[in-house]
């Protein structure tokens, strides 16, 4: 299981946390939320990316509370502007990423 946000570059934000089994499932979640009737994603598209944080795994249920977790995977995922493009080509369709 991956943390993934959503990440506005312009504003210096991320938002919309969630766990997602593979880079593949979170990008048809971001991929459907552009596609949007009219989705702020769609409108902006060179703003908005999704990027994967790190790794949760079922392990750490038994780590102490306060445990900091190291250092963040900062990786961009599928950007807007790759989605509306892909939609601009005849297919239409997302090539989703290999399982990871």
């Amino acid at each position: 299981m991956k943390l993934y946000a959503l990440h506005d570059r312009k504003a210096c934000a991320f938002s919309s946390f969630h766990v997602e089994r593979s880079d593949a499932q979170a990008s048809r979640g971001f991929a459907d939320a552009v596609r949007a009737k009219d989705s702020v994603f769609s409108k902006y598209p060179e703003d908005f990316e999704l990027v994967s944080l790190c790794d949760v795994h079922a392990e750490y249920d038994d780590l102490p509370t306060h445990m900091a977790v190291g250092a963040m995977e900062f990786r961009v995922v599928l950007s807007a502007s790759q989605v509306v493009s892909l939609d601009a080509a005849a297919s239409g369709q997302l090539s989703l990423l290999k399982e990871a």
